[in-house]
């Protein structure tokens, strides 16, 4: 017996429910996404590119460029999830948060 294909299944017109941050939450600490990058992003779990040694240096020159710019007006963080809205958690690579 042959599976259906996604495109014979899943109607193109039909509205998909998007993942709650708190469902993907809940099935990452059941250790759902365990050998894998993810993130969610608007409702869909997406794969993370790997981090490869450039990026890295460069994220992290970024990252401390925007330190010693904002200094106490804010903070900067680099490659952690936040809780963007209900539907989306995603972890870029640097993003400022303002304080206050």
């Amino acid at each position: 017996m042959r599976m259906s294909t996604p495109e014979k299944v899943i109607r193109t017109d039909a509205p998909i429910r998007p993942l709650k941050r708190v469902e993907y939450e809940r099935l990452a600490a059941d250790g759902c996404f365990e050998d894998e990058k993810v993130e969610l992003l608007f409702g869909v779990v997406v794969p993370m590119a790997p981090i490869d040694p450039a990026h890295s240096e460069s994220t992290e020159v970024i990252g401390e460029l925007l330190r010693r710019k904002l200094g106490k007006r804010a903070r900067v963080r680099s490659q952690n999830p936040f809780a963007a809205s209900d539907i989306s958690e995603p972890e870029p690579d640097v993003f400022v948060i303002p304080n206050g």
